[in-house]
């Protein structure tokens, strides 16, 4: 009789940049203390994160430096951290940049300033997380043929959440949180009048400047995104695709959900600091699970 055949272990698959993935996890964990950190300064000053950026800069560089004299990164890698490494260095400008303006007698003038830092500063943390899950073994969802309409739904999602990262940081910088204090009317109506909302010139000045302008662009932005993103919960779950792909874009319809909510809170409350900080973190939540799950979507 021939013998029965011993059960070979399944063996995991290799994982060659476990370690390299930690440190881009703990990058971006750095560059989201950084990020609240900044905004918790706010309450303060106006320079925001610029300060923190040193510390989240040395937590990303000092590894590379390793892992680079190990050779342990290889060429289309090294493509990818080049991108990291340019977003850190302009991140760092830009608080240079930035901090001069804290000092102005006309603290609103930094709005357009801190938009710009906070967004590059998402930038940085979303590029990071793209890049670690992608270094992950068999990280992408086997997907069915209409997988394209889903990667571009979840791409408009998360192309979405940066500017409304953006719009956060106008916000924030002319301290629009204090005005409007009412939900879902502003001062009575749903859309201010046009006469609120267009009274400055040259007339684009109105999207950065105008209190009115700008805290309608950022409702308007959280509207379109809970919707954006129930639909794509709605449509990926009808859909025969892989079942952690509907979970994820659940989980993340859900985010949303209480991101709005958070942001609503915040001004019925005059914005206080605790429920600003918590709408500030929820916000890279949702950028946290809208680029994984797009980076998963393949």
């Amino acid at each position: 009789m021939p013998k029965p055949r011993a059960r070979q272990a399944k063996q995991a698959p290799a994982d060659p940049f476990r370690a390299v993935r930690f440190w881009l996890w703990l990058t971006a964990a750095g560059v989201f203390a950084a990020f609240l950190g900044g905004e918790a300064r706010l309450s303060e000053t106006k320079p925001a994160i610029g300060e923190w950026a040193p510390a989240a800069g040395a937590l990303f560089a000092l590894p590379l430096l390793w892992f680079v004299a190990r050779r342990e990164i290889s060429d289309p890698f090294r493509r990818r951290l080049a991108v990291i490494v340019a977003l850190v260095c302009v991140q760092g400008l830009a608080g240079w940049w930035m901090a001069p303006s804290a000092f102005v007698h006309r603290a609103e003038a930094a709005q357009g300033r801190l938009a710009l830092q906070l967004l590059l500063a998402a930038l940085t943390f979303s590029v990071t997380i793209w890049t670690a899950v992608g270094l992950a073994p068999n990280y992408r969802d086997p997907l069915g043929p209409d997988a394209r309409a889903f990667r571009f739904e979840a791409g408009a999602l998360l192309t979405l959440i940066l500017a409304q990262i953006g719009l956060g940081g106008l916000v924030s910088g002319l301290d629009a949180g204090f005005t409007y204090n009412t939900w879902p009317l502003m001062d009575g109506r749903f859309i201010p009048p046009r006469a609120d909302l267009f009274f400055q010139t040259p007339w684009a000045a109105n999207f950065v400047d105008n209190i009115a302008m700008v805290q309608l662009q950022h409702r308007l932005a959280a509207y379109v995104a809970l919707a954006l993103s129930l639909f794509h919960a709605f449509h990926i779950d009808r859909e025969k695709v892989a079942k952690r792909a509907v979970l994820r874009a659940r989980l993340l319809a859900v985010l949303v959900a209480t991101q709005t909510v958070l942001g609503v809170i915040a001004v019925l409350l005059v914005a206080p600091l605790p429920v600003a900080l918590a709408h500030k973190a929820f916000a890279l939540m949702v950028l946290a699970m809208a680029t994984i799950h797009l980076r998963k979507l393949g």
